[in-house]
């Protein structure tokens, strides 16, 4: 694998999963192995991407809300309390029926990719 040294490039082909010793420098040869080994079990239960309206908007407040939890500015149920109370301002602002129907549309897509049943 081409990169710089300790650039902290994430894997995104297959046959990287496979080279711990491109991770070595960055975290030891042990957890290069770990973290690789995690990633093939987390891509074989993959999701799509949220591709709806404001997609980007819902994913930064529960990024924000899962790290504050995990300093321990909030309690779990605070952030899982704050991203929902957010998320439904989203889809207000955004307008519910539109994001509705363009869900249903996404989920129909994902279908018929064989993405999910």
């Amino acid at each position: 694998m081409s990169r710089g040294p300790l650039t902290g490039l994430d894997p995104y082909r297959l046959s990287q999963l496979d080279n711990p010793s491109a991770f070595a420098p960055l975290m030891g040869e042990e957890n290069a192995v770990a973290y690789l080994d995690g990633l093939k079990v987390a891509l074989q239960d993959g999701f799509p991407e949220i591709f709806i309206p404001g997609a980007a908007q819902y994913e930064d407040v529960l990024d924000l809300h899962v790290n504050r939890a995990l300093a321990g500015e909030e309690t779990p149920q605070e952030a899982l309390d704050a991203v929902a109370a957010e998320w439904e301002a989203i889809t207000d602002r955004l307008g519910r029926e539109a994001q509705i129907a363009v869900w249903q549309q996404a989920l129909e897509s994902y279908r018929t990719l064989g993405l999910i049943e």
